[in-house]
């Protein structure tokens, strides 16, 4: 066993006992970890959900239950929580994450794009951020040509069973893809294009909708908080 510390944030506290929990952690070294909190529910806990800061915990070799000593959050990124936008794009990440992502699978790139979300950026932050999660775990299709005909989709296509086709060779049931959800899930794969781009709300819920209709196939489970997030994002 070995006490640590390292750059992370808590994003689920699940209930253990009247005033445990198990801590649900996204960390930069160590990828995803649980963390078991004696004291979740006292006044001097004082953790916050979805802050990024320090952690420090000791982990153990015969257990993927680890124990946390403390958080202290990085008060730079305290915006995360008190602004809508950031903190319910944040909570479908993880939720997204804990769907495909093993405990200690290490992602120090995903821990850098999280902690440049803003209020600003949070749209287009958040279906790169998906996209790269979905990429860096072998999950993502590739939508620069149909997977019958090989021919180029530009210009629009379809997603079934986890392979793009284009308009000619999709299937029946399908989920249909427009011209500009195509052209925004093409300039995915080239960061210096899809960082000009100007994402409006329309479209980031017809990309978010192929995404997370991607990831529930691949992943086998339903992601329940969507038409949560869909819903309180519409109200804002």
């Amino acid at each position: 066993m070995e006490r640590l510390f390292t750059p992370g944030l808590i994003y689920k506290l699940i209930k253990y006992t009247d005033s445990s929990a198990v801590a649900l952690a996204f960390t930069r070294d160590f990828g995803k970890l649980k963390l078991f909190m004696p004291k979740a529910y006292t006044k001097k806990s004082g953790i916050m959900t979805l802050v990024p800061g320090e952690i420090d915990f000791l982990k153990k070799d015969n257990s993927d239950l680890n124990k946390l000593y403390g958080f202290r959050h990085d008060p730079a990124f305290m915006g995360f929580v008190e602004e809508p936008a950031v903190s319910l794009r944040l909570n479908l990440v993880f939720d997204v994450f804990d769907s495909i992502y093993e405990t200690e699978q290490k992602e120090p790139v995903l821990w850098t794009m999280i902690t440049r979300f803003n209020k600003e950026n949070a749209s287009s932050a958040l279906i790169y951020t998906f996209y790269a999660m979905l990429k860096n775990s072998g999950l993502m299709f590739d939508c620069g040509f149909c997977s019958a005909c090989g021919k180029e989709t530009r210009g629009g296509g379809a997603l079934a069973g986890g392979l793009y086709y284009c308009r000619d060779c999709a299937p029946d049931v399908s989920l249909k893809i427009g011209c500009g959800e195509d052209l925004i899930l093409r300039a995915l794969g080239r960061p210096e294009l899809y960082k000009n781009l100007k994402i409006s709300g329309a479209q980031e819920e017809g990309v978010l909708d192929i995404l997370i209709c991607h990831t529930e196939s691949a992943a086998g489970r339903k992601l329940k908080s969507y038409g949560a997030f869909k819903a309180l994002i519409a109200s804002l």
